[in-house]
């Protein structure tokens, strides 16, 4: 299998009476099964337009990048908010893989509707960092330190700003827009009609202040695009950018922002990422998220500094007016806003990014600059809502196809690998810390504690990375999980791991389970050089008895428990035992088994046991262990079941 031989899928799919709660893919690749939990809750007014039922609203679901073999089987299981879980068989893969692309798939009749990704792979995973989907890919894109001041722009541009109501905003505004622009510009101030004399005698007072600064009063508010419409009148020659007032900005971030238009003629619109705008939102795509974790808008943005633009600058459906570099060329070619249709504002710079792409330009997501957006801080709620509803009829209209376009980029999500990375490595740096789970992919007691251990772990703001076994051959699953934010980076190799630990301080390795690894006693050894090189405290959990013998549950050959007879007896048992696991370990002789791991058990801080009989067996073939806690499971995730009364005839 090709490391592009990865599968996408997007959906709907509903419950008539109970909400879906989670929705995890499982499919067949060659010798594995591998599940992934989707991503639920995606608008499908379609559907919901097709049945009038509440639950279709937010019926979407995607779920990206799955490893995919001809012949396999593709399902999903459904939970649903009661709890009840269905299984829900989808396709048969009778597929061929033909110029980096996955054809033919044959669904079965009254399975849900799924929508298999196309050109869209064409488009959006042309960057080797989403293409390899590793975290050692991703790493390299998002570099490990802060890198230089950019040089100043070749020549000035034009900042235009309209300003209407929000006084509230603008003292932070202008702060950040005088104090971290530095490369030459012309900064075009808009009047929109203001009635508050206040803010009009802080435009005057700006424009007095600084010979840069161009101001136009419009006496009655029209709307936005009314006066950005007004105001281009007025701007001097060079690209262009529009700022809302309800923004922060970072130093350097002009020259961040403009930087692609100038590389490439081809580029219509710049978009930074930000808290606040759909596509480009931090950390959760879609979404209008708080500032990540509480921390600041430079904190956050020194992150993305790091990020290197020729490799994740990537392009989206639309670029958004919140702060958009523009492409004067483009202006000149596709026209200006358009007044009659966008007036009073919202949506206008999607349609214009959507002329501009029909002259042949590309709108780019700027990667290595976060801007802070309030996002209809100027707005009334209900003239948000009508403005929104205005824009979206007239641009479905024009560009029938925009909409799926809008959701096919946030199901596949391209940025994800570098969202995740800035997340993890912003929320160890605040906690000062992180920790690392090795635990198999299966469910079963085990997976319960270690989600119980990972909401703990997030509830304290402490970010971790759960460790399980790859596709194949040494690749690794790396799952990275911090406040907010949740990414798989199949793929990985050990190395992945040991360069993000190079970059935060680790604090403890957890073993969770090593039962289902294809080579433990390899992977004992790479556990115990991560402990060296990175100084991790270590603790493991007994939920088995995999560390005592490769037969879980101690069954010998016959089926029977064993009582952990002598090693001479176990030299002939392993070879002819079906319980166990990995099969390979039946060529391994116990001695070697236990010699890894014990010198494994005896590095631990402390090796977990949830009963006392558990505790016995360990100690039973490892007596000199002094580290050894028994801690019995909490079994809240059990319902309780009221007792039955005996009935007596």
């Amino acid at each position: 299998m090709s490391r592009r031989s990865r599968l996408n899928i997007r959906g709907w799919l509903f419950h008539e009476q109970v909400a879906v709660s989670a929705i995890t893919v499982e499919i067949d690749a060659g010798s594995r099964t591998h599940r992934r939990p989707c991503r639920i809750g995606a608008e499908r007014m379609d559907v919901f337009e097709a049945w009038k039922i509440p639950q279709a609203t937010h019926c979407g679901f995607s779920a990206t990048k799955l490893p995919c073999a001809e012949g396999g089987a593709l399902r999903l299981k459904v939970t649903l908010a009661d709890g009840k879980e269905i299984a829900v068989p989808l396709a048969t893969l009778l597929w061929h893989e033909a110029g980096g692309e996955w054809r033919d798939v044959e669904s079965h009749v009254n399975a849900p509707k799924l929508d298999f990704f196309g050109s869209i792979l064409d488009q959006y995973l042309g960057r080797r960092f989403v293409a390899e989907e590793s975290l050692g890919a991703t790493l390299s894109v998002v570099r490990a330190s802060v890198p230089a001041p950019p040089p100043p722009l070749p020549e000035p541009v034009v900042i235009m700003v309209s300003v209407y109501r929000g006084a509230q905003y603008l003292p932070a505004f202008f702060q950040s827009l005088l104090t971290h622009t530095r490369s030459p510009h012309h900064l075009l101030l808009i009047d929109n009609g203001n009635t508050d004399g206040a803010i009009s005698a802080y435009l005057r007072a700006l424009a007095a202040a600084h010979s840069h600064v161009i101001l136009v009063r419009i006496p009655v508010n029209n709307g936005y695009v009314s006066a950005m419409c007004e105001g281009i009148k007025y701007a001097p020659p060079g690209h262009l950018v529009t700022l809302n007032t309800d923004i922060v900005l970072p130093d350097y971030w002009l020259e961040r922002l403009m930087w692609p238009i100038f590389a490439d003629p081809s580029v219509a619109s710049t978009t930074p990422f930000t808290n606040a705008g759909t596509v480009c939102s931090f950390p959760k795509i879609g979404e209008d998220n708080p500032l990540y974790l509480g921390l600041g808008v430079d904190w956050i943005d020194r992150m993305f500094r790091c990020v290197v633009p020729e490799d994740a600058n990537i392009p989206v459906p639309s670029g958004i007016g919140f702060c958009m570099g523009m492409n004067r060329h483009a202006v000149e070619k596709a026209g200006w806003f358009d007044e009659a249709a966008f007036g009073r504002g919202y949506g206008e710079e999607n349609d214009w990014c959507l002329r501009a792409e029909a002259c042949g330009y590309r709108n780019v997501h700027v990667a290595n600059l976060f801007v802070y957006h309030k996002h209809g801080g100027i707005y009334l709620t209900e003239e948000k809502k009508a403005l929104m509803a205005n824009s979206l009829g007239v641009i479905n209209e024009r560009f029938p196809a925009y909409h799926d376009r809008v959701m096919d980029f946030l199901a596949l999500d391209p940025l994800a690998p570098v969202r995740g990375v800035a997340a993890f490595l912003l929320a160890a740096e605040r906690a000062g810390a992180a920790d690392v789970i090795i635990d198999h992919d299966l469910g079963g007691g085990s997976k319960i504690t270690r989600e119980d251990m990972s909401a703990r772990l997030l509830a304290e703001g402490i970010p971790h990375v759960v460790v399980m076994p790859g596709a194949e051959g040494d690749e690794i699953t790396l799952h990275l999980r911090a406040p907010g934010i949740s990414h798989l980076y199949p793929g990985s190799v050990w190395d992945d791991l040991d360069a993000l630990l190079a970059r935060v301080r680790g604090r403890r390795l957890v073993v969770n389970n090593l039962g289902h690894w294809e080579e433990p006693l390899r992977l004992a050894a790479r556990i115990d050089t991560l402990l060296t090189l990175r100084g991790l405290a270590l603790e493991i959990m007994i939920h088995d008895f995999f560390l005592l013998c490769p037969s879980i549950n101690l069954l010998d050959e016959r089926d029977r428990f064993c009582h952990l007879p002598s090693p001479s007896v176990c030299a002939g048992c392993l070879p002819r035992n079906a319980n166990v696991t990995p099969p390979a370990a039946r060529a391994f002789s116990i001695e070697a088994w236990r010699g890894a791991m014990g010198t494994l058990l005896a590095r631990a801080d402390r090796v977990l046991c949830f009963s006392r009989s558990s505790a016995d067996l360990v100690r039973r073939v490892f007596p000199a262990l002094g580290n050894i806690i028994i801690s019995p499971h909490f079994l809240a995730h059990f319902p309780s079941v009221e007792p039955i009364a005996p009935v007596f005839t």
